[in-house]
């Protein structure tokens, strides 16, 4: 079996890493249930990690030593998970528009 053959039977949540190798498949806990579009999935686990950033980061900044290192390397991981909420939320608005 060919890679381009191998690619074209996995999962559709799955994608290529840069490296051009197959990930594993996603885990149960990260599907949708049922009932719930992918996309609006999606866009909960990125708002989730954002959160999640977001208070690591307010805990680092108010230690009783603050790290600032440790909090701008948090503020960084926040960035990229809005830019991913961002991302998500026009695909959804860009199919949405296009479906009527």
């Amino acid at each position: 079996m060919t890679n381009q053959e191998t690619v074209s039977q996995k999962d559709s949540l799955e994608e290529l890493s840069p490296n051009g190798a197959i990930p594993a498949p996603v885990p149960d806990h990260l599907r949708a249930p049922n009932g719930v579009g992918q996309n609006v999935h999606d866009i909960n686990l990125a708002l989730t990690a954002l959160l999640l950033e977001a208070e690591a980061g307010y805990r680092w900044i108010n230690r009783p030593l603050p790290d600032a290192d440790a909090a701008k390397l948090t503020f960084s991981r926040l960035l990229v998970h809005a830019q991913r909420v961002d991302v998500l939320v026009r695909d959804l608005l860009a199919n949405k528009s296009s479906d009527g």
